[in-house]
Order: structure tokens, then sequence, then C-alpha cells
């Protein structure tokens, strides 16, 4: 809720252009896992039991390195609008399940997944209009 009305304010205050930028989930090299898609494929690299709470859960995860060359785009290329609101994520949907899968073929490793049988949560912001302007692709 806190950022919409941060963008609602800077959609109603600002005179200059202004582009917003809404992340996907990031993961990429860093010094513990802090993403999903992270500890799981650590915990598959380990060969551990990987608890999932819901297999289903699913969202665009963009790498760090895209994440950044997406920022130096908009950079670039902004002068021209006004105000606009921009979805930078990765091009496809994956669930944390999709993600234990391809680790394991991956790693040539086969580990346990429990799926905690939580209601799955989707987050699937569409990345096309960023894509579109930008011509940038993850």
């Amino acid at each position: 809720m806190t950022k919409l009305m941060g963008e609602n304010l800077l959609r109603a205050t600002c005179t200059i252009p202004t582009v917003v930028l809404r992340f996907g989930i990031v993961y990429g090299p860093r010094l513990k896992p802090g993403s999903a898609p992270e500890s799981i494929v650590l915990q598959v690299s380990r060969g551990e039991v990987v608890k999932i709470g819901a297999g289903g859960t699913s969202r665009r995860f963009i790498y760090v390195e895209d994440l950044i060359e997406g920022i130096h785009a908009a950079v670039k290329s902004s002068e021209n609008l006004a105000y606009e609101v921009f979805n930078l994520s990765g091009d496809e949907l994956l669930s944390l399940a999709e993600i234990a899968e391809t680790s394991m073929r991956l790693t040539k490793r086969g580990v346990q997944v429990v799926d905690g049988g939580l209601s799955p949560s989707i987050r699937n912001p569409d990345p096309s209009k960023f894509m579109d302007e930008f011509q940038f692709q993850s």
C-alpha cells in the first residue's frame, strides 16, 4: 500500500520526467541465499530435503545483472516520458516446484521436495510494457 501511495504522490507532484520501476524477485550471487530460487538451488546442490510452503507459488524472477541492465536502459532512454510505471521482471512466470525440478535436473541430484500444502501465491506482473518501451529482454 505504501508503494502505491508513493507512486500516486509522484504522479501528482513531479514536475520532471519520472520513471517508476517495479522490480520482480531478484536473484543472483550474494553472501547468503536471499530469495527462494537461491535457497532451493542450494538445498538441492547439498542433497538436502527441500521444503516448500506451496509448490505452485509463482513469481517472475529476474537475475541481478539483468535488473542492472534494465535500470540502465530506463535511465538512458526515459527523457521523453513524463510519468510512467513499468514492471521490470523476468519474462517467464516460474513456480517454486519448477525451480526445484530444474535444480535437480541441472545438478543431477534427486532430493525429496516436501510441499507444505499451503495455498499458492501467484504474482504475475506483466513486464511487456517495459520490454517494448526500452527494447529489453531478460
